[in-house]
């Protein structure tokens, strides 16, 4: 459409009453050309506050075809990637933004937008306010929108919530992403990120076992990588500053949370898993294979910590948040671990005798008995005026009437044997 090489504003009234024309004659084609001619003669002179105006004032008129608003809004974010004046660049997104919100037919756009928007909060450190521009925003909802940006808006959520620190909308946000979807092969990377953040949840709750399974799936995925795949060498989250993707690293993270998860068959299952699976791996870290050896052996270890060689771990140091929390938890599975096997080989035992076998005073034994009694890791009753443990199982009425009877009917088993040999040897002599 050519237009009158009349003044500017001249230029735009023109435009503006031959798009009334187009859009009241559903003229969708002609409207896309003069809404888009519209915003291109603000942006070449650089009236960029008409523009603004402009944009609001077409986008909202009755009437006003789908298309136009599209093709205004796909002309605008071209011109976002030209702006390099950061002020300037902020409004044509808020204003963009504006234009798509409640617009099904623009929902990407909004989101888009409202991703632009909360990257720049982030570098000037606004994490309130980015928070609340991402955490209204439900991509999940949206068609349109592919999978990998999908989930890559989400992700972005999940980091803007452990900025700020909350970890209750962390945890409802990282509900919309289905793990199933994650092991496609394309996206791989946003797999390790996702896991990685979810660390950084399960660490704040002292979830030590969901820990270890994040981990668990991030060592696995560098594990069975293929060569072509491009996998992210560092994240942002996971072990409080960054977690670095390479084997050590993830390894330790795996099986150290997995030793600071309560003791039951399945954590002993799983470590004897990561022993004979990856022998040749740990054979490298030795602090590692040294640490499920003695988790795995039928027989008490050192509580030492030191004797792991496991404090300089990042998992101990300032840089992981609750890192005092992990060297009472990994001495709190050291010393309940010794405890199991003590209660194989002793029905009573006294609280001091037992104190020595551990190693620890006799209050801290007394604690940790308390609790392995509670979470029913073992059966134990303490006589205090004693100072002794039972560790016993007491038995129901049914269980000692049939152990009675067991007992009785060997005895008569015994005496009929016995019987049967004097008779026999008597034979013997007699036949003499």
């Amino acid at each position: 459409m050519e237009v009158e090489n009349t003044s500017y504003g001249q230029q735009i009234d023109d435009l503006l009453v031959k798009e009334k024309q187009a859009r009241l004659n559903n003229e969708a084609h002609e409207s896309v050309k003069i809404v888009t001619q519209i915003v291109k003669i603000t942006w070449d002179l650089k009236e960029y506050q008409k523009m603004f105006e402009l944009m609001v004032l077409l986008a909202k008129r009755r009437g006003q075809s789908k298309k136009a608003q599209t093709a205004m809004v796909a002309q605008c974010m071209e011109y976002v990637k030209q702006i390099e004046d950061l002020p300037l660049k902020l409004k044509l997104i808020e204003t963009i933004k504006e234009v798509c919100d409640k617009k099904i037919y623009l929902e990407v756009e909004y989101a888009r937008c409202c991703l632009l928007l909360v990257k720049y909060k982030e570098d000037d450190d606004q994490i309130e306010q980015a928070a609340s521009i991402l955490q209204e925003v439900q991509v999940e909802t949206y068609g349109s929108m592919d999978r990998r940006e999908k989930l890559e808006f989400i992700l972005y959520q999940m980091k803007i919530m452990i900025k700020k620190k909350d970890y209750i909308r962390l945890y409802i946000i990282s509900k919309k992403i289905n793990e199933k979807n994650l092991e496609i092969k394309e996206i791989l990377d946003l797999k390790i990120t996702y896991y990685a953040y979810m660390v950084e949840y399960y660490n704040h709750e002292n979830r030590y076992l969901e820990c270890a399974n994040c981990y668990q799936k991030i060592f696995e995925t560098l594990d069975e990588k293929e060569p072509e795949t491009n996998l992210p060498d560092f994240v942002e989250f996971g072990y409080g500053k960054g977690l670095k993707i390479d084997y050590q690293q993830i390894l330790e993270g795996y099986i150290i949370y997995l030793a600071f998860s309560a003791y039951n068959e399945e954590k002993q299952t799983r470590l004897s898993e990561i022993r004979e699976k990856y022998s040749h791996k740990l054979e490298k870290y030795s602090h590692l294979k040294h640490l499920i050896d003695q988790l795995l052996i039928g027989e008490t270890i050192s509580t030492d910590l030191a004797s792991y060689n496991l404090l300089n771990s990042i998992i101990f140091t300032e840089k992981t948040e609750n890192h005092e929390k992990h060297l009472k938890a990994l001495r709190k599975q050291l010393v309940q671990k010794n405890i199991i096997i003590i209660n194989k080989y002793y029905q009573t035992i006294t609280l001091e005798r037992l104190s020595n076998l551990l190693k620890v005073d006799q209050n801290e034994t007394e604690t940790e008995l308390c609790e392995m009694i509670n979470e029913k890791l073992i059966y134990a009753r303490i006589d205090r005026l004693d100072g002794t443990i039972i560790f016993k199982v007491r038995q129901s009425e049914n269980q000692v009437l049939n152990a009675w009877s067991s007992k009785t009917n060997q005895v008569v088993e015994l005496i009929e044997t016995t019987c049967n040999l004097i008779k026999q040897q008597e034979e013997e002599i007699a036949a003499k």
